[in-house]
């Protein structure tokens, strides 16, 4: 997703304490993050991923400890380096994540490119900022995706602000029922 719909937010989340750096203000970053376990021989990665350009974060979230996230820079930069470093590490990536904000949802520039270059993966779909919006954005997120040819989308809403870090999703929103769908992807794999 693009800057300031909270990806970072969202990974820290995830991981249950702060490994990413939250900023709506942030520049748009021209690295990858591969947030690993502190279990994992970070290392060894370059064996068979793309690691240069890549910066590491380590979790201690056991759930996860099979699981590298990514960050990726924003593919629908103007800068064609990060466009090119994301379709690298596409080959790589077995599910896709795509965060939006609902100010930001109708930017369908990098999900459409990505959705180009990676119509292979696994998709998963975020609202962000989820106490900031109505469920008639879903609807028409949806209807979006749908017409761009992604038939039965699955898009969960979070809140991933101050608070929001209890187990039961502390607002309402569709964490839980995220942390299980990854988790069923990632043992599938």
């Amino acid at each position: 997703g693009g800057t300031g719909v909270g990806k970072s937010t969202l990974m820290n989340r995830l991981a249950r304490e702060t490994v990413a750096r939250a900023s709506a203000e942030r520049p748009t970053s021209r690295d990858v993050t591969v947030y690993a376990h502190r279990g994992t021989v970070v290392e060894r990665l370059g064996e068979t991923l793309p690691m240069d350009r890549v910066r590491t974060s380590l979790h201690a979230n056991d759930d996860w400890r099979d699981v590298l996230w990514l960050d990726m820079p924003d593919i629908d930069s103007v800068e064609t380096a990060n466009r090119e470093l994301v379709t690298r590490w596409l080959p790589h990536v077995d599910a896709l994540l795509y965060v939006v904000s609902p100010e930001r949802y109708r930017d369908d520039e990098g999900w459409r490119l990505l959705l180009e270059h990676g119509a292979a993966h696994a998709w998963l779909f975020v609202v962000n900022h989820w106490d900031r919006g109505d469920e008639r954005q879903v609807d028409d997120f949806r209807e979006m995706l749908v017409a761009a040819g992604l038939e039965a989308p699955l898009i969960f809403r979070t809140d991933c602000g101050p608070g929001s870090e209890a187990p039961d999703g502390g607002g309402g929103d569709d964490f839980a029922e995220l942390e299980a769908t990854l988790a069923s992807l990632a043992d599938r794999k």
